[in-house]
């Protein structure tokens, strides 16, 4: 921590008088969202909505097909003073099924190359987390590295730093550095078998850390003129209990997770994607039946394929989509009492391809194919998924 600190002094005090000031300089943009203003600029109001329509297949057995109200979001943004603001987000899913206060947190402009932020945030564990909003993705579906590995989204009361330093007009560097709660012992999933750290994911992680130690989330991210993204994460700490009223009932269990994002455009093509690994630490008792280690990746293809009026849209757009990906929950050599020979199980590997039209920039809708293998842990045979998924999504 110490040395954090010294070099986060060392690079302020550098770049002391050529910082630009930017508008934005989290790599999270909650603050550039399309919102109304009101109250000459200092309260703005906004939000998103998404519905689709579901039908699944598994290994010839579908129950039909169903319409879903997944999510209606609302933004209440207040810019208190020219350098401190307030950004808010209430979440209701499934209609009023679950209601959230996904984001509340306060930023204070100190420098462009230091900013604080404090209250509920999103950790900037790889790039979705915090940047997940609906209308700004081509499939339905969330990637499922970002929701099944990194536990997306993820929101946590915390407080940390944030900056950017731009060296030309198209390359420059940002930082995130933020201390939460963190997750907790829902991590190891007995029920199912499987390390899953979205399990780690409770209603107290808003309120109290349950073991005194606090996660620590960074990223550093980089654009140049030859990728317009790329960044590297982490996040992890001790997710146990493992004193109870001052006396250590257990020995820590940590969790590390690393993760990798890029995005690179070329002419009409986009290309973009997220990679996690982590390292669960487990109790004596568990290791050799559940996962330690984990793995996963998606990439996106999105080309432009027609850039032209439709319908009286001036800037409708529609884009050709298509999504490769894969997760493995248990990359751990795991020895079974039926069979000596060691083996491995639970993944899911497949893609989507989609076709989707913009009648303008902050409105899609979304037409998308999906196809999966899911290997469960004793590596039978795997099931096979698909998907056929229609949906729109817009901010308003």
């Amino acid at each position: 921590m110490k040395k954090f600190y010294t070099l986060l002094l060392f690079v302020l005090a550098f770049f002391q008088y050529n910082a630009q000031d930017t508008t934005e300089f989290s790599s999270s943009n909650i603050a550039l969202r399309p919102l109304n203003q009101f109250a000459d600029g200092k309260l703005a109001i906004g939000g998103y909505v998404e519905a689709n329509t579901n039908y699944f297949r598994e290994d010839g057995i579908s129950e039909g097909i169903s319409f879903e109200m997944r999510r209606t979001n609302l933004f209440i943004n207040s810019q208190i003073s020219p350098k401190i603001r307030f950004i808010s987000e209430l979440e209701f899913e499934h209609g009023t099924e679950e209601i959230a206060l996904e984001t509340a947190l306060m930023d204070f402009q100190l420098h462009p190359l230091l900013n604080f932020r404090g209250g509920i945030i999103l950790p900037t564990i790889g790039w979705f987390n915090a940047n997940h909003d609906s209308p700004n993705w081509e499939f339905i579906e969330r990637p499922l590295v970002s929701e099944h590995l990194i536990p997306a989204t993820l929101n946590e009361v915390g407080f940390g730093f944030f900056g950017k330093y731009f060296f030309t007009e198209k390359t420059g560097i940002t930082y995130d550095f933020y201390l939460t709660n963190g997750l907790q012992e829902g991590i190891i999933d007995y029920a199912s078998g499987r390390t899953y750290i979205p399990g780690g994911k409770t209603a107290e992680i808003l309120s109290e850390n349950n073991n005194g130690r606090l996660f620590q989330n960074v990223r550093i991210g980089l654009t140049t003129p030859f990728i317009n993204r790329i960044g590297i994460a982490y996040y992890g700490g001790t997710y146990n209990r493992f004193r109870i009223e001052g006396d250590q009932v257990a020995n820590p269990l940590n969790i590390h997770l690393y993760a990798l994002d890029f995005q690179k455009k070329w002419g009409k093509l986009n290309i973009l994607g997220e990679a996690a690994w982590s390292q669960i630490n487990l109790k004596p008792a568990d290791v050799g039946f559940m996962g330690s280690k984990q793995f996963g990746y998606h990439v996106d293809f999105i080309y432009a394929l027609l850039k032209k009026p439709v319908f009286g849209f001036e800037e409708s757009v529609i884009n050709l989509a298509l999504r490769v990906e894969s997760v493995d929950w248990n990359m751990d050599l795991m020895p079974l009492l039926i069979d000596p020979t060691p083996t491995y199980g639970d993944q899911q590997t497949g893609f989507q391809a989609g076709i989707n039209w913009r009648p303008v920039a902050n409105t899609i809708f979304k037409f998308s194919y999906g196809r999966y293998q899911i290997t469960d842990y004793l590596n039978n045979d795997p099931a096979i998924l698909g998907s056929y998924q229609f949906g729109l999504a817009s901010y308003f």
